[in-house]
Parts: structure tokens; sequence; C-alpha cells
């Protein structure tokens, strides 16, 4: 069968690479397959039975549109790191953190899924309170310049902060 084909084709190239390729550790999610044809594809293969929804490389995967909950994982990354580390650094300082974590993660998920509105308004909020905390106190400080001024590139005046909103 083309599963067959498949797996003596994975056996292959784990031959000729060196690398090794664990069956158990696969799995299989099916669309409109029947139970009883899906375990013998599984068996063949030699592989689990997943269902949607689940996560895959971080990314909330299914059949519908993912809700806000979904993106839960990820804001609580960005929060995670944004408490580490805001308060330890200056101001200049935390436009490094700004334009590589808090930014890429959400940019990573929009790679593939459309953001909620919801999402995009908290990471906004999250680079915010990164950025006007002050040094070494907790709060947040004035903001000394305008959200749009802030995200504006650097050739127009601005300090090049990637718009979550307007990607």
């Amino acid at each position: 069968t083309q599963l067959q084909q498949i797996q003596n084709l994975l056996l292959h190239f784990s031959g000729n690479t060196g690398l090794g390729i664990n069956f158990s550790k696969m799995a299989m999610y099916p669309i409109n397959v029947d139970h009883a044809k899906l375990d013998q594809l599984a068996a063949i293969l030699g592989c689990n039975i997943g269902y949607f929804p689940f996560t895959y490389l971080g990314l909330p995967l299914g059949t519908k549109k993912p809700k806000v909950e979904d993106f839960f994982p990820m804001m609580k990354r960005i929060e995670r790191r944004l408490t580490g580390c805001s308060t330890l650094l200056s101001t200049g300082e935390k436009l490094s953190p700004i334009k590589s974590v808090f930014t890429s993660l959400p940019t990573f998920f929009m790679c593939s899924l459309e953001l909620h509105a919801t999402v995009v308004d908290q990471v906004n909020s999250y680079i915010r309170q990164c950025f006007w905390r002050k040094y070494g106190q907790e709060g947040v400080g004035p903001a000394l310049i305008a959200w749009s001024t802030f995200c504006k590139p650097k050739e127009q005046g601005g300090l090049g902060v990637l718009d979550i909103s307007s990607q």
C-alpha cells in the first residue's frame, strides 16, 4: 500500500542519514476517516492516533478558526519574558528584546493564523508596559513618545518597532 511505501521511504532515509525515526512518537490526525480504517492505517505505520485540535510547533491547529483562548500560551510566554527582564534593563536596552522577542512570537503565529484583535491589543499592551516600565522599579512610567512614532521606522524618526496590528 501507499502507507507502507511511505514507511519504507522513511526507513531508507533513516538508513542513509543515520537519523533515527521513532514511529511511536508519530501521530495520525484523521479527517473524515472511519475508525476501523484509521486503526488499521495506524497499525501499519506503528503510530498513535491524534485528534483535532492539537498544537504543532506552538501553533493551535484544528478544523475551526482558533479562539482567543488558543493564543493564551503565546501571550503567557511574552508576559513571562517581559516580567523577567523589563525592570532590569534601561529604556534603550529594552528595544532589543522588544524587537526580537515580543514582536517575533506573534509574527510566527501570523505566518499561519490570523490573530484576533484582542490578542494583538494584548501583545501591544505588553510591549508598552515593557518599554515604559521604569528601570529598577515596578509600575509603568509616563509615555514619553506616541505609539505611532514608536512604531515608525528609524528613517522616519521612530524607534523601528514592528506594529503588530499593521502586520
